[in-house]
């Protein structure tokens, strides 16, 4: 029931109010024109609903989070510790509601405003188990973070990193550095570090956010290497929870919420930077990539996925984010970038080969096949590269046709290695090597012979070339000597391909199937697309073509002795 216990209600309290409450921040802009138009009763309605509604929201949250969650951590008895969280937890939320609607403008409510940060700060400080003896030290910090808000005075927001950084190490030192514990496959002491190292640089880069545009590249530091940090503990902590989270332990370590909490904070902090003219467009490019990456781990448990999903992004943005130019209808990217972001496109996807391999199994069942691996890696980086087509080259109908010819090869490639399960894909691969390595398989059936999968990849190159030149990418229809040259290329490939395929142990005929297939390629070639001496020479090749046949029907066959 609803209202069986007191955490219930506060939970039913929480659901209203706190929506409540950014309605009423919302209001600063225009979001209670329904209600009237009259900018003093729309501060009088704030004032008094804000009040009111914050009390609520800050009395339950003691309830439902700090005395039920982090109760371990305060060291004061009662009741004299509900009088203390409270003075913290509220005196808080009212400077930071005030300082949030405008309130704080004037000599007054600044003097007011810094009374409440330094007795907020002690107070916290004492829940804590601060020894008395420093307890200055949270009061001063305190104090300069209130003068920072009100003065917007660099010095005292310096002052203040410095002293908060040491009470976070106090903290951190005091509840966890002597614990001998292993938490998401880490020691807990080097946790503590990649925590205390993450705060400060958070504590840090709302200073250096106010800093000339000239050092604007501190700020981007800062939020990139927080954002680095970010990433790594998150997918330390999430992918640990997750072996726990299939019935083996019902506490989740780090829940799901908490990954889409931190990535959309981040994404919102980036949009208000760059607004702002804080940050540059690449360093923008860079945080949006991390911060959306991280949603890749609720979808995929894998400790890879995070940082191939950055990698990804980071690949194939570029053409969205950092080549737009609204004042200019021409592309900003020139055909040789084009060229450059394909191939880093592809070295990309290539190198997220694993969860490629990892994704197909879990949707087949079982391991991929080469052909299907490779098929679905080059499926990847055509639809990789249609941004940079569409936004950029829709007019160039050569990209168009590479496009397509990426297309045609990821289908192509799937068949002739359909039935292979061992090559060059699982190249410095344990994963995959590993995966293909069945115990079951050998226990069955031993330890057989692996046929040998090279040829395909001669079949392979042969469909690619004459995809290429089928869309124009090899210009063989306007060069003769490119022309022959393709010719000989592609008969070679398939030549090589058929001898090793089906005639491996039959060497004498190698020669013979290599030249027959590279006269076919080249009368195929020069049919089509005749030369000014195709009329003479094509009359030979032919015969060329016709005479193995010829002599093989007149001697009666390969079957007769």
């Amino acid at each position: 029931m609803i209202f069986s216990s007191g955490a219930a209600v506060c939970d039913l309290f929480l659901l209203f109010f706190i929506p409540f409450l950014f309605q009423l921040y919302a209001s600063t802009r225009g979001a209670l024109w329904w209600v009237t138009k009259n900018e003093h009763q729309l501060r009088s309605i704030r004032f008094v609903n804000g009040a009111v509604a914050l009390v609520v929201v800050v009395v339950c949250l003691e309830v439902r989070v700090v005395f039920h969650s982090f109760g371990r951590y305060i060291h004061v008895p009662p009741p004299l510790n509900y009088l203390l969280v409270t003075i913290t937890m509220l005196g808080g939320a009212v400077a930071a509601g005030t300082y949030a609607v405008g309130m704080v403008s004037d000599a007054f409510s600044s003097l007011v405003f810094t009374a409440l940060a330094v007795i907020v700060s002690a107070a916290g400080a004492v829940v804590v188990g601060f020894p008395i003896l420093f307890l200055p030290l949270p009061s001063i910090a305190g104090f300069y973070l209130a003068r920072f808000f009100t003065k917007k005075s660099l010095p005292a927001y310096s002052a203040f990193v410095v002293l908060g950084s040491l009470m976070v190490m106090w903290f951190v030192m005091h509840n966890y550095w002597d614990l001998n514990i292993w938490v998401a496959g880490m020691s807990l002491k080097s946790f503590c570090k990649l925590i205390v190292g993450s705060g400060i640089l958070a504590m840090a880069i709302p200073g250096l956010a106010f800093l000339p545009p000239k050092l604007s590249f501190l700020t981007e530091a800062g939020l990139i290497s927080h954002a680095l940090l970010l990433c790594y503990i998150e997918n330390n902590f999430f992918n640990y929870s997750n072996v726990y989270y299939y019935g083996m332990d019902e506490d989740v370590m780090y829940p799901s919420y908490m990954v889409v909490m931190t990535t959309f904070a981040g994404l919102a902090i980036v949009r208000r930077l760059s607004v702002d003219h804080r940050i540059g467009s690449k360093a923008v490019w860079v945080l949006i990539c991390l911060y959306s990456s991280k949603l890749s781990m609720l979808f995929m448990a894998s400790k890879a996925v995070l940082w191939v999903s950055a990698v990804l992004l980071l690949a194939v943005s570029p053409p969205l984010l950092l080549y737009k130019d609204k004042s200019k209808s021409a592309s900003k990217m020139k055909p040789w970038q084009g060229y450059a972001h394909a191939g880093v496109v592809a070295l990309s996807v290539w190198f997220c080969r694993e969860t490629i391999f990892e994704v197909l199994q879990w949707w087949n069942g079982r391991p991929p096949s080469d052909g299907l691996l490779l098929g679905s890696c080059i499926l990847l980086t055509g639809l990789a590269c249609i941004p940079i087509v569409a936004l950029h080259f829709s007019h160039v109908m050569v990209f168009c046709q590479e496009i397509l010819g990426v297309g045609c090869s990821s289908w192509s490639a799937v068949h002739p290695h359909a039935a292979t399960n061992s090559s060059g894909m699982d190249y410095h691969s344990d994963l995959i090597r590993s995966a293909r390595q069945s115990a079951d398989d050998i226990s069955i059936y031993g330890f057989m012979a692996s046929k040998p999968t090279w040829p395909s990849w001669l079949l392979l190159a042969a469909i690619l070339l004459t995809l290429a030149a089928v869309t124009s990418i090899i210009p063989i229809k306007y060069i003769v000597e490119l022309r022959t040259v393709y010719a000989i290329a592609v008969g070679i490939a398939l030549g090589i391909y058929i001898s090793a395929e089906y005639f491996l142990q039959a060497a004498i005929l190698h020669a013979l199937i290599i030249v027959t297939m590279v006269c076919t390629s080249v009368f195929v070639v020069f049919t089509h697309l005749p030369s000014a001496s195709s009329t003479k020479l094509l009359p030979w090749i032919f015969a060329l073509i016709v005479a193995p046949l010829s002599s093989d029907i007149l001697t009666g066959g390969p079957g007769e002795n």
